[in-house]
């Protein structure tokens, strides 16, 4: 059924995406309920299909509604003829409050988008790289020294610390507050040395899984090829067959070692997490001052976020649709407070419920330039990440 338009059919469509998004942040694309989804716009279930095709199109209207708010940030704090520093010290601003205001939308926007077709999501992100390039023109003209390619690094960095207060279901700080520790690891972040000018360079090649497969027992290589996929292409997005042809093996082979695609998606991951605790329980033991512990840590999960994007995006963006105690995303929220710990004990003034937001902040500037491989053809960049995401955490 083709959504009608009629008077004041606008303010009710803004009514069921203001409704949908904090739905689709909790439970993800596909467990989302048409029940849910509707509830907050107090209206019947099926009325929503006469403003909207389907659940992907009023999941595609989410999407643009969130971009179009930070498009909007963007046009009326960077236009005008202020100087380079005080149009990025207003969009800071802007986008601090912007980050509670409409706090479930940047989950949303970086984690659903994969589930629309592919010409709706190609045009959605090319309006995200556009804003991402609008802001980088700035950043480049107030840091002559990065190049283009640097600029939307720091770009992309900013947007990733506004987004990161949307992955966790309530903000544990009032909203002022969370809006202070926002504006302040943007700045952070910008007033740093941490990057390395250089120019583009080509993101390293697609590890040969072929290579691989002839050096790995059948479950390594299936389990492998899964992670892979499900980093790349999204849980839903990625059939079993998919799977078995990447490594190489038929269907029937994968159900020999995997009961189904969940216990794939949960035996991919759980290495990952079991890698982060260790790397906490190192610094921890680590005979140094608290700083250092803290260093150490930060470090060890840009290092992580490098050399394992797909595992990175597996267990920032992925496992919505696995019960928490079958995926060991308590092993996760365990390894937030650990760190937030060791903030903490270098920083003794602040509380349990700001070292977490500075850790989800400083966390999600790894996960999110990760996941984007343009950047991984950098040579310095666990140094980078692990310098910005100090500066982010210390702020």
């Amino acid at each position: 059924m083709a959504p009608t338009h009629s008077p004041g059919a606008g303010d009710r469509r803004i009514a069921f995406v203001e409704a949908a998004v904090p739905v689709f942040n909790r439970f993800g694309f596909r467990r989302a309920s048409l029940t849910d989804l509707t509830a907050g716009a107090q209206t019947t279930g099926t009325s929503v299909y006469r403003h909207f095709a389907s659940k992907e199109d009023l999941l595609a209207e989410v999407v643009r509604y969130g971009t179009a708010s930070v498009r909007e940030l963007v046009e009326a704090t960077l236009a005008g003829t202020q100087s380079p520093d005080a149009k990025l010290r207003k969009f800071q601003v802007g986008l601090a409050s912007l980050s509670v205001e409409k706090r479930a939308y940047g989950a949303v926007i970086h984690r659903e988008i994969r589930n629309l077709d592919d010409p709706v999501a190609k045009d959605l992100r090319g309006d995200w790289h556009a804003i991402v390039g609008v802001l980088a023109e700035l950043l480049a003209e107030l840091r002559p020294e990065w190049s283009i390619w640097d600029a939307e690094l720091m770009a992309r960095v900013q947007f990733a610390i506004a987004a990161s207060p949307s992955y966790t279901r309530k903000l544990r700080v009032p909203a002022t507050k969370q809006r202070k520790i926002t504006l302040r690891a943007l700045q952070a972040a910008t007033s740093s040395d941490c990057l390395v000018p250089q120019q583009r360079r080509p993101a390293p090649a697609v590890r040969d899984v072929a290579a691989f497969r002839e050096h790995a027992t059948t479950r390594a290589a299936i389990l492998s090829c899964a992670t892979r996929l499900f980093g790349e292409c999204g849980f839903h997005n990625t059939g079993l067959e998919d799977i078995a042809e990447a490594a190489g093996v038929t269907v029937p082979t994968v159900y020999a070692y995997f009961k189904d695609k969940a216990a794939l998606l949960i035996a991919g991951q759980l290495p990952g997490t079991g890698w982060l605790q260790a790397s906490i329980t190192n610094a921890l033991s680590a005979d140094t001052s608290s700083r250092e512990r803290l260093l150490m840590a930060v470090r060890s999960y840009a290092e992580f976020g490098v050399r394992n994007t797909s595992l990175v995006a597996v267990l920032s963006h992925e496992l919505q649709d696995i019960p928490d105690e079958e995926t060991g995303r308590f092993g996760q929220k365990s390894y937030i407070g650990d760190l937030a710990g060791l903030l903490r004990a270098d920083r003794p003034g602040i509380d349990a419920s700001h070292a977490s937001a500075l850790v989800r902040a400083a966390l999600g500037v790894v996960n999110e330039i990760t996941r984007t491989r343009r950047y991984l053809g950098r040579p310095t960049l666990i140094d980078e990440l692990a310098g910005l995401s100090a500066r982010v955490i210390g702020s």
